[in-house]
């Protein structure tokens, strides 16, 4: 079973985790899109691989080694809704605020 995997769309029509990918270099955007594909084809992951965002209902973290991108789960999809390089142990407040808002949209 897998399930189609869509990019969050801002009002603009701009998708900042795609445009996120593209600024990678070649082997780390490889290394998120197999990621995302096995999402697709896996439907759920678990640790080392995604994370469920604790106090955050229908919020998950994908692991990409030093790239995170923040996803949900809507109407059969998955919705790609942030990424960014996380620099330190704690992921940023702001970094799940950014997501967790684009999901509530």
């Amino acid at each position: 079973m897998s399930i189609p995997v869509t990019y969050y769309e801002t009002a603009r029509g701009d998708q900042p985790v795609r445009t996120y990918i593209e600024t990678l270099s070649d082997k780390e955007r490889a290394k998120v899109k197999a990621l995302i594909a096995h999402l697709s084809e896996k439907v759920v992951l678990n640790e080392p691989h995604a994370k469920k965002m604790g106090g955050y209902p229908g919020l998950f973290e994908l692991r990409a080694g030093a790239h995170r991108v923040f996803y949900c789960y809507h109407e059969g999809k998955v919705v790609l809704l942030h990424g960014f390089r996380k620099k330190s142990d704690k992921t940023p407040q702001r970094e799940i605020d950014t997501a967790y808002n684009r999901m509530s949209e």
